[in-house]
């Protein structure tokens, strides 16, 4: 009869590594508690279970995950003594032991009240690296016995297997939530740098327009040297503000730009050409002369806004620091 046991217990523990390698795969922390908690309520042979959690930001410990039934309470404080003593002794609880042991009469009521709210009848630490990260709570067996000392050391051993993939899965949900508070931040924030850049802009070229219209020289005509240099310093300094916020609005459609790029072939050429005739003005003003040679290389392959984009920087901080007649 020993042997028996021994077999059926060294039987379990190998089923239970083997569940455990397919478990440690599942990163997502609701899919895991479901097939660990169903997996070992299979292997203990009992009717129902409750994973409870360790809720920092509220402090308590919270239902995560059911079988078998609703628990009638879903939360405990991490205050309540039974908890704390668990936490402290890191060790299996049994209703039994509980009613019998004498020496726990300062956690019966409060361990009483626990098991009847979750319907367990053995209650189990999960730890890992030193972490108490929540209790396991099983129910009353299929075949009416009570856990054996055995028993319960098994299920203590798997738990503890088990509690490594938890508090792997906790890790990556909380690192899921951190990565995805940053990207709404990142997001806010590309949207507020992306709304100030467009209301700047307007009123910088309604002061480029007026500035334009000084400089005319019937409209200046009465104008002091002076004051003819200070509307081109104006003006001047207007374009060079406005060429910043043109580059920041630039920069944050780029961020937010989503979805693949759209790998396509591009006519390099055409592309440089038309960049060319855009600042054919400002090269004329400066008289700087631009030359497109782009022999062997007529054509790539890339996200033709991207690289137009690219190359407008390029010849934009070309010809700023460029001197005149280059």
């Amino acid at each position: 009869m020993l042997f028996s046991k021994r077999s059926r217990e060294r039987s379990l523990l190998e089923t239970f590594r083997t569940y455990s390698k397919e478990l440690s795969s599942i990163l997502d922390l609701k899919d895991l508690l479901k097939n660990l908690l169903r997996t070992l309520t299979e292997i203990a042979e009992v009717r129902s279970g409750n994973i409870l959690l360790h809720e920092t930001g509220i402090k308590a410990f919270v239902v995560r995950e059911s079988v078998g039934g609703e628990p009638l309470i879903l939360q405990f404080s991490a205050h309540d003594p039974f908890i704390q003593y668990l936490a402290r002794t890191l060790k299996p609880m049994t209703k039994h032991i509980l009613l019998q042991d004498r020496r726990l009469i300062d956690v019966k009521e409060a361990g009483l009240h626990f098991m009847t709210g979750v319907n367990a009848e053995a209650v189990f630490p999960m730890t890992a690296e030193n972490k108490f990260l929540g209790l396991f709570a099983l129910g009353s067996r299929r075949d009416g016995e009570a856990y054996s000392e055995a028993t319960l050391d098994l299920l203590g051993v798997l738990i503890t297997m088990a509690s490594i993939s938890v508090d792997n899965a906790i890790l990556f949900e909380s690192v899921a939530k951190q990565n995805l508070q940053l990207a709404e931040v990142a997001k806010l924030k590309t949207q507020f740098v992306s709304t100030v850049s467009h209301e700047l802009s307007t009123p910088l070229n309604g002061i480029l327009g007026l500035t334009e219209v000084l400089l005319d020289p019937e409209s200046n005509a009465n104008f002091t040297d002076d004051q003819r240099r200070y509307v081109e310093m104006i003006h001047s300094a207007g374009k060079e503000l406005l060429e910043v916020v043109n580059h920041i609005i630039q920069f944050t459609q780029f961020q937010s730009k989503s979805g693949p790029a759209e790998i396509r072939k591009v006519d390099l050429g055409k592309t440089l050409e038309g960049l060319a005739a855009e600042v054919e003005d400002v090269l004329r003003e400066k008289n700087i002369q631009m030359r497109i040679d782009l022999e062997g290389i007529a054509t790539v392959y890339g996200d033709e806004g991207q690289i137009r984009q690219v190359f407008a920087s390029l010849v934009e901080n070309a010809i700023k620091f460029s001197r005149h007649d280059a």
